[in-house]
């Protein structure tokens, strides 16, 4: 991708969803005055419909102008639009921020680019830990060292803005995330008797996580909207409902599995694009090459319209 085609794409993605973002908060306003039951006068509601009616047919245009410009990359041709949950307003989404793929050596990289990797913070004396993870002595593991000496003795947090400095990671792409899992349970709720392979894995991966944490004795709450308070949701379900935040909320573990599938995406895009862009010498995640990690997910499988990877 060329820097104007790719501007020309950044630009209609945002667009579009400027227009779906303005259209969506008049539909609420709307709703909440009809669970007031407050009636507007006719002409105020013609009004209200026909603004609502232009600002489809924006987004439709900039959907359609998003889909022509991705008519001629690679990527999307290929692979990205046979991958069920992914449109061309989030497919252009990712495509237009990435713009040229080899600026990234590896998916951890990309992952980096997004705002989606963890920084670690020695325990011990306090500095950011740099060096990579290397495979324990059992081979089965993996050990990370901090130049103080102190081995595993780290806390892993994601990366956040410092006021008044420019964030090294694209915001915009932190936030997709959270659009990639809606789309891809949206799409599994509208067509339930497809899969969504996306989707699957994320929700595999959801429920480990939920295993992992209730079988640490930890309790998982969810909000009741009538009290505002929480409630216990699994785990030790006689707690009582409190009003502070707890640790662990199915909000966040459904976050969290959101940004999992959402860095699988990520890295299958990257191995993809790199293929296709002639790259033939690039390797694997670290994880995958370094630490020996077992159970790698063909791309290819992914997507609906199965190509062979000879011909691809």
């Amino acid at each position: 991708m060329n820097p104007i085609q790719t501007d020309m794409l950044k630009l209609a993605v945002r667009r579009l969803y400027d227009a779906q973002k303005l259209r969506t908060q008049q539909s609420n306003r709307v709703k909440r005055l009809e669970r007031e039951k407050i009636e507007l006068p006719a002409h105020i509601e013609k009004r209200l419909a026909d603004a609502e009616a232009l600002e489809r047919a924006a987004e439709y245009q900039y959907e359609q102008a998003i889909a022509t410009e991705l008519k001629s990359i690679p990527i999307w041709v290929e692979w990205m639009q046979h991958v069920r949950g992914v449109g061309p307003r989030l497919g252009g989404l990712v495509i237009a921020n990435i713009g040229d793929i080899k600026r990234f050596a590896n998916p951890a990289k990309l992952h980096a680019y997004c705002g989606l990797h963890v920084i670690l913070t020695c325990d011990v004396c306090g500095a950011v830990i740099k060096s990579p993870a290397k495979p324990d002595e059992t081979g089965h593991g993996f050990s990370i060292t901090c130049e103080c000496g102190a081995a595993d003795q780290f806390t892993g947090a994601a990366p956040r803005h410092t006021v008044g400095q420019k964030s090294p990671w694209s915001a915009e792409m932190r936030v997709t995330s959270n659009k990639f899992g809606t789309s891809l349970s949206k799409m599994q709720a509208r067509y339930p008797t497809i899969p969504v392979l996306y989707y699957e894995h994320m929700m595999r991966y959801h429920q480990r996580i939920t295993d992992r944490e209730i079988g640490n004795g930890s309790t998982i709450w969810t909000k009741d909207m009538t009290s505002n308070k929480w409630r216990p949701f699994h785990g030790d379900t006689s707690l009582a409902p409190q009003k502070d935040v707890p640790e662990w909320t199915l909000g966040r573990l459904k976050a969290m599995a959101s940004r999992w599938a959402f860095k699988l995406f990520l890295s299958h895009t990257w191995e993809v694009w790199q293929a296709l862009a002639g790259n033939k010498n690039v390797g694997r995640s670290y994880a995958l090459e370094v630490l020996k990690h077992t159970g790698y997910i063909d791309p290819w499988n992914m997507i609906e319209k199965k190509k062979v990877k000879e011909t691809a």
